[in-house]
C-alpha cells in the first residue's frame, strides 16, 4: 500500500516505520537474475520502485477521507464481481476492499487476502470477524511470490500496490499462473498525469507506462475506466503466449501502449492521453490529416462518431532490434532508435496511424500522429 503527503499522520507514519520486507525470504533465484536478491530492484524500466507502507500506518487506510478520494465503491461497481468467484486482493492491507469483495462473490465465493505483513492479516481477520464474514482465506505472501495456487483466481486486484513491488517480474509470473480461463488481473494506481494528484511520485503511474510493463510480462490489455477520482483502473488478461525472446517485448510494448493512447483518445480522457506522448507539444487530440496526398487539417465529415467502430489493424516495429534489453538505470536504458507505428481503421476506410519511439527510459511514447481520409475515387 501506499502512503500519501496530504495526511500529516500518514507522513509520520511514513517517516518513521521502516521498510518491510528486509527479512523476507527469496523462494528461488539465480544471481544473474536481478530479482534473486532479497533486496529486488530499486528501479524497474526507468522508474523508482516505491516504499511499501509499514503496518503501523495501517490505520490511515481505513481514513474517513478515503472514499472520497478514491471512491471504492464506484471501482468495486466496475469490477462486477459475481457470486461463486474467487478474487485475490493482492497487498490487501487491513481489508479497506477485501471485505465488501467478499460480500460481493457470497455465496459460493471466495476473497484471497494476500499481504506481506501478517499484522495486516491479523487487522484484517479481525474486522472480518466483526461483521460476519467468513469467506476470506488469508495469505502471507513472500515479496516475490503471492503464494496463489494456479488457476485459481476469477481475479487479482492490486490496489496502489504495484508501483512497490521490488520483484515486478517474478510476482507478475506467478500472478498469470494463476488466472483461470478469462480471468483477470486490475491495476489501480493514482495518476501521474495529473497535478491535482498530491501523492508523492514515486507512489504514481502514467497509465502508458502501466500498459507497457504489463505488455512485457506476459499480459495483454482488456479494458479500463478514468471515472475515479485521483486514479487509474486497467485490466488485463493473459496473453496467448508469454513471450521469452529479449526482442518480443518490444513489440508488444508498442501494441498495448497503442491501445492504451486508443482508449483515452476515444473516451476523450485529455488527462490520461498527455502521458502517452513523447513531448508535451504532441499532446493534442485533433489529428492532422491527409487527403489526395495534401496535409489538412479539416475532419473527414462524423469521423468523431464513429471512433468506437474502429478497429486496430496493423502494429509493427519498423526498425530492426539492437542493443540491450534496459537495466536499471539510465546509463543503461535502450536508445531511442527503435521505431514503430500503429493503424486504426474507420468503417468508411479511414485511418489514424500513431507513431511510437522508444524513450530514454525504454518505454515506448507516441512521437505524432496523422489521419488519411479515403479518396474520392475509391
Amino acid at each position: 500500500m501506499l502512503t500519501s503527503l496530504r495526511t500529516p499522520l500518514c507522513l509520520v507514519a511514513w517517516l518513521l516505520a521502516p521498510a518491510i520486507g528486509q527479512d523476507a525470504q527469496l523462494k528461488t533465484g539465480t544471481l544473474d537474475d536481478p530479482e534473486a536478491l532479497e533486496a529486488g530492484r530499486s528501479h524497474y524500466l526507468g522508474r523508482p520502485v516505491a516504499r511499501t507502507m509499514h503496518w503501523t500506518g495501517a490505520p490511515w487506510l481505513l481514513r474517513e477521507t478515503r472514499e472520497k478520494e478514491e471512491n471504492g465503491v464506484m471501482l468495486r461497481e466496475w469490477l462486477a464481481c459475481k457470486p461463486g468467484q474467487v478474487v485475490c486482493d493482492l497487498g490487501s492491507g487491513n481489508g479497506y476492499h477485501s471485505l465488501p469483495l467478499a460480500r460481493a462473490v457470497a455465496p459460493g465465493g471466495e476473497v484471497l487476502a494476500v499481504d506481506l505483513q501478517p499484522e495486516m492479516l491479523t487487522m484484517l481477520k479481525v474486522r472480518a470477524a466483526d461483521v460476519g464474514i467468513t469467506n476470506i482465506r488469508t495469505i502471507e505472501g513472500a515479496i516475490d511470490d503471492p503464494h496463489l495456487e494456479p488457476a485459481s483466481c476469477d481475479l487479482v486486484l492490486m490496489v496502489d500496490v504495484y508501483h512497490e513491488l521490488s520483484h515486478p517480474v517474478r510476482v507478475l509470473d506467478h500472478v498469470r499462473r494463476s488466472l483461470r480461463p478469462g480471468g483477470r488481473v486490475v491495476l489501480v494506481e493514482f495518476r501521474s498525469e495529473d497535478p491535482e494528484v498530491l501523492i508523492k511520485t514515486e507512489h504514481k503511474m502514467p497509465q502508458v507506462q502501466v500498459l507497457d510493463e504489463m505488455a512485457r510480462n506476459g499480459f495483454r490489455f482488456h479494458s479500463g475506466t478514468g471515472a475515479l477520482p485521483w486514479q487509474h483502473v486497467l485490466a488485463f488478461e493473459r496473453a496467448p503466449t508469454k513471450e521469452v525472446d529479449t526482442r518480443g517485448w518490444l513489440s508488444l510494448g508498442a501494441r498495448e501502449v497503442a491501445l492504451g493512447w486508443w482508449r483515452a483518445l476515444v473516451g476523450e480522457e485529455d488527462r490520461v492521453l498527455q502521458s502517452f506522448f513523447l513531448e508535451k507539444s504532441h499532446a493534442a487530440t485533433t489529428v492532422a490529416w491527409r487527403e489526395k496526398g495534401r496535409a489538412s487539417h479539416e475532419e473527414p465529415a462524423g469521423w468523431a462518431n464513429s471512433l468506437k467502430e474502429w478497429k486496430l489493424t496493423a502494429c509493427r516495429v519498423t526498425s530492426k532490434y539492437s542493443g540491450s534489453v534496459p537495466g536499471e538505470g539510465a546509463a543503461d536504458a535502450a536508445p531511442r532508435t527503435h521505431e514503430g507505428f500503429a493503424r486504426f481503421s474507420g468503417p468508411r476506410g479511414e485511418s489514424i496511424e500513431c507513431l511510437l519511439v522508444l524513450n530514454d527510459g525504454g518505454s515506448w511514447r507516441v512521437s505524432a500522429v496523422h489521419g488519411v481520409s479515403p479518396r474520392e475515387d475509391r
